[in-house]
Protein backbone atom coordinates (compact mmCIF):
# COMPACT_ATOMS: atom_id res chain seq x y z
CA UNK A 1 0.00 0.00 0.00
CA UNK A 2 0.92 3.63 -0.37
CA UNK A 3 1.43 6.01 2.53
CA UNK A 4 -0.24 9.26 3.42
CA UNK A 5 1.96 11.13 5.91
CA UNK A 6 -0.20 13.49 7.94
CA UNK A 7 0.98 16.09 10.42
CA UNK A 8 0.41 19.53 11.80
CA UNK A 9 2.22 22.54 10.30
CA UNK A 10 5.93 22.38 11.03
CA UNK A 11 6.03 18.73 12.10
CA UNK A 12 8.54 17.87 9.39
CA UNK A 13 6.54 16.18 6.66
CA UNK A 14 8.66 17.60 3.82
CA UNK A 15 11.90 17.09 5.75
CA UNK A 16 10.85 13.48 6.36
CA UNK A 17 10.33 12.97 2.61
CA UNK A 18 13.65 14.58 1.70
CA UNK A 19 15.42 12.56 4.37
CA UNK A 20 14.01 9.24 3.15
CA UNK A 21 15.02 10.05 -0.44
CA UNK A 22 18.56 10.93 0.69
CA UNK A 23 18.86 7.69 2.65
CA UNK A 24 17.72 5.66 -0.36
CA UNK A 25 20.19 7.43 -2.65
CA UNK A 26 23.20 7.21 -0.33
CA UNK A 27 22.67 3.58 0.61
CA UNK A 28 25.68 1.44 1.30
CA UNK A 29 25.75 -2.27 1.97
CA UNK A 30 27.32 -1.73 5.39
CA UNK A 31 24.96 0.98 6.57
CA UNK A 32 21.36 0.37 5.57
CA UNK A 33 18.99 2.80 7.30
CA UNK A 34 15.84 0.79 6.53
CA UNK A 35 15.06 -2.65 7.92
CA UNK A 36 13.54 -3.78 4.64
CA UNK A 37 16.33 -3.53 2.06
CA UNK A 38 13.76 -3.88 -0.74
CA UNK A 39 13.27 -0.10 -0.66
CA UNK A 40 16.76 0.36 -2.13
CA UNK A 41 15.64 -1.28 -5.38
CA UNK A 42 13.20 1.57 -6.05
CA UNK A 43 13.99 4.76 -7.96
CA UNK A 44 12.81 7.72 -5.82
CA UNK A 45 11.25 10.89 -7.24
CA UNK A 46 9.83 13.91 -5.40
CA UNK A 47 7.01 16.02 -6.80
CA UNK A 48 5.88 19.21 -5.10
CA UNK A 49 2.16 19.08 -5.72
CA UNK A 50 1.58 22.85 -5.89
CA UNK A 51 4.19 23.08 -8.67
CA UNK A 52 2.68 20.08 -10.45
CA UNK A 53 -0.76 21.71 -10.34
CA UNK A 54 0.58 24.97 -11.80
CA UNK A 55 2.33 23.00 -14.57
CA UNK A 56 -0.80 20.97 -15.27
CA UNK A 57 -2.98 24.08 -15.51
CA UNK A 58 -0.54 25.73 -17.89
CA UNK A 59 0.30 22.70 -20.04
CA UNK A 60 -2.58 20.25 -19.55
CA UNK A 61 -0.22 17.34 -18.95
CA UNK A 62 -0.07 14.46 -16.50
CA UNK A 63 2.26 13.42 -13.67
CA UNK A 64 4.75 11.57 -15.89
CA UNK A 65 4.96 14.44 -18.35
CA UNK A 66 5.58 16.81 -15.44
CA UNK A 67 8.29 14.51 -14.12
CA UNK A 68 10.00 14.50 -17.52
CA UNK A 69 9.82 18.31 -17.55
CA UNK A 70 11.23 18.46 -14.01
CA UNK A 71 14.14 16.13 -14.76
CA UNK A 72 15.01 18.11 -17.88
CA UNK A 73 14.67 21.65 -16.54
CA UNK A 74 15.66 21.37 -12.88
CA UNK A 75 18.17 18.53 -13.04
CA UNK A 76 19.58 19.10 -16.53
CA UNK A 77 19.05 15.53 -17.67
CA UNK A 78 19.02 15.89 -21.42
CA UNK A 79 18.08 13.31 -24.05
CA UNK A 80 15.59 11.72 -21.68
CA UNK A 81 12.52 10.51 -23.51
CA UNK A 82 8.98 9.96 -22.27
CA UNK A 83 9.51 6.28 -23.11
CA UNK A 84 12.43 6.18 -20.63
CA UNK A 85 10.16 7.49 -17.87
CA UNK A 86 7.48 4.96 -18.83
CA UNK A 87 10.00 2.12 -18.52
CA UNK A 88 11.02 3.23 -15.03
CA UNK A 89 7.38 3.41 -13.98
CA UNK A 90 6.66 -0.08 -15.23
CA UNK A 91 9.37 -1.37 -12.90
CA UNK A 92 10.01 0.11 -9.44
CA UNK A 93 9.37 3.81 -9.01
CA UNK A 94 8.83 5.37 -5.61
CA UNK A 95 7.10 8.73 -5.86
CA UNK A 96 6.96 11.25 -3.05
CA UNK A 97 4.02 13.60 -3.59
CA UNK A 98 4.79 16.47 -1.27
CA UNK A 99 2.28 19.01 0.01
CA UNK A 100 -1.30 18.08 -0.83
CA UNK A 101 -2.22 20.63 1.86
CA UNK A 102 -0.52 23.39 -0.13
CA UNK A 103 -3.32 23.21 -2.69
CA UNK A 104 -5.98 25.45 -1.16
CA UNK A 105 -8.76 25.30 -3.73
CA UNK A 106 -10.88 22.23 -2.96
CA UNK A 107 -11.61 21.40 -6.61
CA UNK A 108 -7.89 21.58 -7.42
CA UNK A 109 -7.02 19.41 -4.42
CA UNK A 110 -9.56 16.77 -5.46
CA UNK A 111 -8.26 16.91 -9.04
CA UNK A 112 -4.67 16.32 -7.88
CA UNK A 113 -5.81 13.51 -5.58
CA UNK A 114 -7.61 11.95 -8.55
CA UNK A 115 -4.46 12.32 -10.68
CA UNK A 116 -2.48 10.42 -8.03
CA UNK A 117 -5.10 7.66 -7.88
CA UNK A 118 -5.19 7.40 -11.70
CA UNK A 119 -1.40 7.27 -11.67
CA UNK A 120 -1.52 4.28 -9.31
CA UNK A 121 -4.13 2.54 -11.41
CA UNK A 122 -1.95 3.04 -14.49
CA UNK A 123 1.33 2.00 -12.82
CA UNK A 124 0.56 -0.69 -10.23
CA UNK A 125 4.27 -1.35 -9.57
CA UNK A 126 4.70 2.22 -8.33
CA UNK A 127 4.65 3.04 -4.65
CA UNK A 128 4.07 6.47 -3.22
CA UNK A 129 4.22 8.62 -0.14
CA UNK A 130 1.97 11.68 -0.07
CA UNK A 131 2.26 14.37 2.58
CA UNK A 132 -0.51 16.60 3.87
CA UNK A 133 -1.51 18.58 6.91
CA UNK A 134 -4.17 16.91 9.01
CA UNK A 135 -6.52 19.88 8.74
CA UNK A 136 -8.19 19.84 5.35
CA UNK A 137 -7.08 16.32 4.44
CA UNK A 138 -10.54 14.83 4.93
CA UNK A 139 -11.83 17.09 2.13
CA UNK A 140 -9.81 15.11 -0.42
CA UNK A 141 -9.09 11.86 1.39
CA UNK A 142 -7.58 8.93 -0.54
CA UNK A 143 -9.24 5.51 -0.72
CA UNK A 144 -8.29 3.26 2.18
CA UNK A 145 -7.97 0.22 -0.09
CA UNK A 146 -4.81 1.65 -1.66
CA UNK A 147 -3.49 4.12 0.92
CA UNK A 148 -2.52 3.86 4.59
CA UNK A 149 -2.52 6.98 6.74
CA UNK A 150 0.23 7.59 9.27
CA UNK A 151 0.65 10.64 11.44
CA UNK A 152 3.76 12.51 12.53
CA UNK A 153 3.37 13.46 16.16
CA UNK A 154 4.21 16.92 17.46
CA UNK A 155 7.53 17.40 19.24
CA UNK A 156 7.55 17.66 23.00
CA UNK A 157 9.60 20.44 24.64
CA UNK A 158 12.76 18.29 24.93
CA UNK A 159 12.55 17.25 21.27
CA UNK A 160 12.15 20.89 20.21
CA UNK A 161 15.20 21.84 22.24
CA UNK A 162 17.26 18.97 20.76
CA UNK A 163 16.18 19.82 17.22
CA UNK A 164 17.04 23.51 17.56
CA UNK A 165 20.44 22.68 19.07
CA UNK A 166 21.28 20.22 16.30
CA UNK A 167 20.08 22.62 13.62
CA UNK A 168 22.27 25.46 14.90
CA UNK A 169 25.24 23.10 15.23
CA UNK A 170 24.97 22.25 11.53
CA UNK A 171 23.72 25.50 10.05
CA UNK A 172 25.22 28.38 12.06
CA UNK A 173 28.91 29.06 12.52
CA UNK A 174 28.51 32.16 14.74
CA UNK A 175 28.26 30.86 18.33
CA UNK A 176 26.65 34.10 19.55
CA UNK A 177 23.68 33.53 17.29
Amino acid sequence: KNLIVLGNPGTGKSIFIKSVICEILKQSENNLEFNNAKIYSFVPFRIELRKYLAYKKENGQNILQYLLYLLTTEFGIVNLLYENILQIFKEKPLIFFDGLDEIFNLEDKIEVRNDIEVFHNSYPAALSVTSSRIIGYDDAKFTQETFIEIQIQNFNYKQIEDYVSKWYDKEEEDQKI
